[in-house]
């Protein structure tokens, strides 16, 4: 189910056209990160396709919800409201119709939009994505991964704790410490 309240995603503009006249002349790009990743992810990539391509558009990137400067964290991460995150992003770009190319968890989220909004798709590249569901007792990888993101979101709940009774000032550093104590090194 598509959640009701959407999140106002952050983005990044890694290529436009030097001639506004030319800017929205072609479908632009939108390049969706996967899972733990951000906007930064696709900087390199963005900037070469925008030069490269014959014809110029676009090149966006944006945070999905829950991932890089997109605030605030919200506990629904279906894809469907991710979907509906992106649209709306597309909405206040005034873009009609968009090319995804989304990388594993951004290649579902594209996916998904296709399916409930093909009138906003042009195209669409997924990279890197199984169309399988993940479980953590048959795919040790994935066991990981959850792993990771439970004492991720641990370290997050003990910080909100200690903020509550400290000024908010930890660092990355300080998070990095913390999630060395709850994750092995392969």
């Amino acid at each position: 189910s598509i959640d009701q309240e959407t999140i106002s995603l952050e983005w990044t503009e890694f290529f436009s056209p030097k001639d506004e006249q030319h800017r929205d002349l072609h479908t632009p790009v939108l390049l969706l990160h996967g899972l733990l990743g951000s906007k930064r992810n696709f900087s390199s990539l963005g900037r070469m396709l925008g030069v490269q391509l014959e014809k110029p558009r676009r090149i966006l990137g944006v945070d999905l919800r829950n991932h890089g400067d997109t605030q605030p964290w919200t506990e629904s991460m279906s894809y469907p409201s991710m979907a509906k995150d992106v649209v709306d992003f597309m909405d206040g770009q005034g873009i009609d119709k968009i090319i995804l190319v989304g990388h594993s968890m951004g290649g579902k989220v594209a996916q998904a939009l296709a399916l409930l909004y093909p009138e906003r798709v042009e195209g669409l590249v997924v990279l890197d994505i199984a169309p399988v569901t993940y479980c953590r007792e048959h795919d040790p990888h994935w066991k990981a991964v959850e792993d990771i993101l439970h004492a991720i979101h641990q370290v997050v709940e003990e910080t909100t704790v200690t903020a509550t009774k400290h000024p908010p000032d930890a660092t990355k550093e300080q998070l990095d410490k913390a999630l060395r104590k709850s994750i092995p090194d392969p």
